[in-house]
């Protein structure tokens, strides 16, 4: 089975998704996370135009990997449209612990599906540069 996607332009179903994961990283051990959910000016969506929630069936043993080769193919398509992409995994935490239900709820998300990653999509502020590469880094064997 593919993945599930939902996308959400709506800057009210945005919000309710940025809300939730920000309050599940405050209680969390990592620090890092901890100090994200307690700024107030920290958005998981980097106000994205677009964001859409990859989703894998509860019991299908290869959603980490149907979910992630779908992700990888939105952000290889929007750059090719020229379109600014992000993927963004910390939303998956929004969908653990207590608060989950009612934010499936909300998101009037399918029963039987778990949103694994989000993909961020708008247009760039700026043209991106070409990484650098280092000599010698490939290893041919003959």
């Amino acid at each position: 089975l593919l993945p599930l996607r939902i996308i959400y332009s709506n800057a009210e179903y945005r919000d309710r998704i940025d809300i939730s994961p920000s309050e599940v990283y405050k209680n969390l051990e990592n620090e890092m996370l901890r100090k994200m959910g307690s700024n107030e000016k920290y958005n998981c969506f980097y106000h994205a135009t677009t964001v859409i929630l990859v989703s894998g069936k509860d019991n299908e043993r290869s959603k980490v990997i149907d979910c992630s080769a779908a992700t990888q193919n939105m952000l290889l398509a929007a750059e090719a449209l020229n379109i600014g992409s992000c993927w963004v995994e910390l939303v998956s935490l929004a969908f653990m612990g207590p608060q989950a239900k009612e934010l499936r709820a909300k998101l009037n998300l399918p029963e039987g599906y778990t949103p694994l990653y989000s993909v961020l999509l708008g247009y760039k502020d700026m043209e991106g540069k070409a990484a650098p590469r280092k000599e010698n880094t490939v290893q041919y064997i003959r």
